[in-house]
C-alpha cells in the first residue's frame, strides 16, 4: 500500500503535468498529477488506474493533494483527497499492478510527464495507506495550525 502527498499551488495548467511521480512514460508507477482536460484537475494514478477530483481547482491557491493506494489482495483500491476531503467519486478505475522498482522519484516533473506549472511543497511518500481521518487531521494541522490547537497557561 502507498500514500503520496504534496501541497501544490498551480499557476497554469498544461495537458498533463507531474507534481510528484515515480513513473516511466506515464504507463507504469505512480504519481500525483494535473490535467487540463476539463479545467485544472489534479489526479492520482497507479499504473493504468487513476482517481481524480470531482471538479477543477483554481489557479493561484494552495491545495493539499493526497493519493492513497490500498492493496486488497488482487487489485489496488485508489482514493484521492483534495484539502482533506475524499474525492474518489470524481473519476476512477482500478489497477492490479504497481511496477516502479527501477524508476526514479521526481518532484515537479521530469519523469513520464511534463513539468508542473506552479509550486510544490511538502512532498511525502509513505509505504502505508493513510486513513481519511489521518489525512483530514494533517490537512487541518498544516493549513491553519493556529486554529488546529490551543496553548493554555503554564500550570
Amino acid at each position: 500500500s502507498l500514500t503520496v502527498e504534496l501541497w501544490a499551488n498551480i499557476t497554469a495548467g498544461g495537458l498533463y503535468e507531474a507534481g510528484i511521480e515515480r513513473e516511466s512514460g506515464g504507463s507504469s508507477g505512480y504519481g500525483l498529477q494535473v490535467s487540463q482536460t476539463s479545467g485544472i484537475q489534479p489526479y492520482f494514478s497507479v499504473d493504468s488506474g487513476y482517481v481524480c477530483t470531482n471538479g477543477a481547482i483554481s489557479t493561484g491557491t494552495w491545495n493539499h493533494l493526497v493519493g492513497v493506494a490500498t492493496w486488497t489482495g488482487s487489485t489496488y483500491s485508489l482514493h484521492f483527497f483534495l484539502d482533506g476531503v475524499d474525492q474518489t467519486t470524481g473519476c476512477s478505475s482500478v489497477t492490479s499492478t504497481l511496477t516502479n522498482a527501477s524508476v526514479n522519484l521526481t518532484l515537479g516533473g521530469g519523469g513520464g510527464l511534463g513539468a508542473l506549472n506552479g509550486v510544490a511543497d511538502e512532498p511525502r511518500v509513505s509505504n502505508t495507506a493513510r486513513s481519511a481521518d489521518w489525512i483530514l487531521t494533517e490537512y487541518n494541522n498544516q493549513s491553519s495550525p493556529s486554529t488546529f490547537y490551543t496553548v493554555g497557561p503554564e500550570l
